[in-house]
């Protein structure tokens, strides 16, 4: 059974094609299974940090990455360097490789721009915040400060690396959301440094999820229907199978076999809390997470598809109460704040502008009348 989310082994057209970033002996497979600064169908939002009245420290309303070192590694499975936000508060794309994409590169183009005009139409300010596609001089195969888009599996670096930035996007328009140009504008999430909604460590029972720090409301979690999970536990013990669907180092190492790990094929670490970047708990009793942000999973994404059940997938996740969580194809409010507070307009310069000033158009005058020890004539 392969996961729906998508497994780059399922493809090899695309797992023997290299990557162009520096560390071009990487194939695509093991870039896609091994970007651990990388999210599958994924991202976050919330609100603005608020003051908490508990312990007297900000907590942040909304998930999205604390920016880190662009030149981290994010090929290091465990320890997941956060990247930095786009210089410029710009994120210039390229298509990795146009052959791949056939007759549907245009149309594939339309849906990228359709999916940012999608942010942008509930509220993101596109002068201050600027996706585009790159020209012929900034999608040359050496030029690693770009994102790189490539068919594939839905997944993304999370925020910029200055050694390279990888998103692959499906052309299905029934995987995942259900929408391709939703897809495409969850993916862009990411790019742009959002998180996965439903892994924020508070919508997690404190105790029985490692990294979990809620104590009520929290979600209702049907590890054994993930696709893959009967065969990825078969003659596994209990014991490691309660670890990789209770704790996000468990499920990103994978259970040990002969000769190696069967690693994260049910993609786990893309529901379970854990990563530090995803310390948002809020004030007792708030749980403030966004129920209508595009960076949150449906609770049926992932699910093994049910032959009983006239092949529906299998719910994956619920909410406390037992209620399904729809799929959301538009940013949502918290989504565009989330996305505003890391990527702020400039703060205009109220600075007046003196005589020696560049901005001054007397400087050239004034700078004339000064002696040559610097100061101002008589």
């Amino acid at each position: 059974m392969s996961n729906p989310i998508g497994d780059a082994a399922q493809n090899p057209e695309f797992a023997m094609r290299a990557i162009k970033f520096p560390f071009t002996t990487l194939t695509v497979t093991s870039a896609l299974l091994q970007l651990a600064g990388s999210c599958l169908l994924t991202g976050s939002s919330v609100h603005l940090r608020q003051r908490d009245s508990a312990n007297d420290t900000i907590q942040r309303r909304w998930s999205h990455m604390e920016p880190g070192d662009p030149g981290g590694d994010k090929n290091d499975p465990l320890h997941v360097p956060n990247g930095a936000l786009w210089p410029g508060n710009t994120l210039v794309w390229c298509f990795g490789d146009t052959s791949e994409w056939g007759n549907q590169l245009n149309a594939i183009r339309a849906d990228i721009e359709a999916a940012w005009k999608l942010w942008v139409l509930a509220g993101v300010d596109a002068q201050t915040i600027i996706f585009k596609e790159g020209d012929a001089a900034e999608c040359h195969p050496d030029n690693t400060n770009v994102l790189d888009v490539w068919k594939g599996p839905l997944l993304s670096t999370v925020g910029y690396y200055d050694k390279g930035n990888k998103m692959s996007l499906s052309d299905s328009a029934t995987a995942a959301l259900g929408d391709r140009v939703a897809n495409f504008a969850h993916e862009i999430g990411h790019a742009w440094g959002m998180l996965h909604e439903h892994q924020r460590n508070n919508m997690w029972q404190a105790g029985t999820y490692v990294g979990g720090r809620g104590y009520s409301n929290t979600w209702i979690f049907h590890c054994e229907n993930v696709d893959g999970y009967d065969d990825y536990t078969y003659g596994i013990p209990a014991d490691q199978i309660y670890d990789i669907c209770h704790d996000y180092t468990a499920a990103k190492v994978g259970i040990p076999i002969a000769g190696g790990h069967n690693t994260n094929l049910m993609n786990l670490d893309q529901w379970l809390p854990g990563k530090t970047f995803w310390q948002v708990a809020g004030p007792p009793g708030d749980l403030g997470y966004d129920p209508k942000s595009i960076m949150l999973y449906p609770s049926t994404l992932g699910g093994y598809p049910d032959p009983e059940n006239g092949w529906k997938k299998r719910v994956v996740y619920t909410t406390h109460d037992g209620k399904l969580l729809p799929a959301n194809t538009t940013p949502s409010p918290g989504d565009v704040e989330g996305l505003s507070d890391m990527y702020p307009k400039a703060e205009p310069d109220d600075r007046p502008c003196l005589l020696g000033d560049d901005c001054n158009s007397q400087q050239a005058s004034f700078r004339a009348a000064q002696g040559s020890s610097g100061t101002c004539s008589s």
